[in-house]
């Protein structure tokens, strides 16, 4: 039960740093700052790892409303497509991270 403490915690201190990376950035600006970027899908990778280490099937049996498998299934799209678009194509828009950002900064 404490390792899922030490993954929550992960969780929660990688959410907010990219809110205190990404806090008065609009989607153009963030497009054009890949040091940025850079910093937040490295979140969002550990993000998807703790995720993955807390236990998928745990989380949507106590949390059904957060899509629990894309999360962690974001960190491998992360971890193994990394010579793939930007966030500032279109192609990255459409993706879980360019979703992401816009959940975010639309709340």
């Amino acid at each position: 039960m404490k390792q899922r403490k030490i993954y929550a915690l992960a969780i929660y201190d990688c959410i907010q740093r990219i809110h205190e990376y990404t806090d008065g950035y609009d989607v153009d600006a963030f497009t054009k700052d890949y040091k940025t970027q850079d910093a937040v899908v490295r979140n969002l990778e550990i993000i998807g790892q703790a995720v993955k280490d807390y236990g998928v099937d745990h989380l949507i049996d106590h949390a059904p409303n957060v899509p629990w498998s894309q999360v962690a299934g974001m960190r491998n799209i992360i971890a193994h497509e990394y010579l793939g678009d930007r966030v500032g194509n279109s192609k990255m828009e459409s993706s879980s991270v360019g979703k992401c950002y816009h959940r975010a900064h639309s709340a």
